[in-house]
């Protein structure tokens, strides 16, 4: 499995109130799932407690047999480099680097191999290849969205969470996005969980998990 988690809870202080109470949850090598549910349900919480950005109140989380919570903050930020590719709602794309350098920044970071032409080849293939040069506030939210995708699958991380990565966009933008996204966490054979509110986007899915108004499941 590549993920494992057990006895989750996350909570501000409040065990009675739990922002997020899982019993169980486990997701297969090269499984795909999308999340939906409610606002406030717990769907980004839950992919911030997968990446090791959110520390559980108690519980357990495996990703690829590796506990993290037992891990010191140094080393859950290069074991979340190395294997887990996060597309957040904002994007974080750096404002002062060109989409180009924002993705070669970001390889660097986690180690991941690779060379320029592929990261070439990969703009190009997602449309992108008069925009290189360009800065994050000079492109559109499909394009800044792309980048994003692109950025996170070229780290070739066992693990890939989009938050609402489609959200923001046109029907048009949307299925380039998620045809992107997808096509790439297949190639490099990683998992993905996915979250929107989107029918059309959660349908393409064939695995759904819905989070319900008490965040249990």
């Amino acid at each position: 499995m590549i993920i494992e988690v057990k006895d989750l809870l996350v909570d501000y202080g409040d065990n009675e109130n739990a922002v997020l109470k899982i019993s169980e949850f486990t997701l297969p090598e090269r499984g795909q799932l999308a999340i939906l549910g409610r606002s406030g349900s717990g769907k980004t919480t839950f992919l911030n407690v997968l990446s090791g950005v959110l520390r559980p109140a108690a519980g357990n989380v495996k990703i690829c047999g590796t506990e993290l919570t037992c891990l010191k903050n140094d080393e859950l930020d290069n074991f979340r480099a190395r294997n887990i590719g996060y597309i957040f709602q904002n994007l974080n794309l750096l404002q002062a680097y060109t989409a180009l350098e924002n993705i070669e920044i970001a390889l660097k970071l986690s180690g991941a191999k690779y060379d320029r032409g592929e990261i070439l080849e990969n703009l190009s293939a997602a449309g992108l290849s008069r925009e290189i040069n360009k800065y994050p506030y000079e492109l559109s939210l499909g394009q800044q969205q792309r980048i994003a995708v692109i950025r996170s699958v070229m780290k070739k991380p066992v693990l890939i969470l989009a938050d609402e990565p489609t959200s923001s966009l046109d029907a048009e933008n949307s299925d380039f996005v998620l045809e992107i996204l997808k096509e790439n966490t297949e190639k490099i054979g990683a998992a993905l969980i996915l979250v929107s509110h989107e029918p059309d986007v959660i349908n393409s899915f064939e695995h759904k998990l819905k989070f319900n108004e008490i965040n249990k499941f």
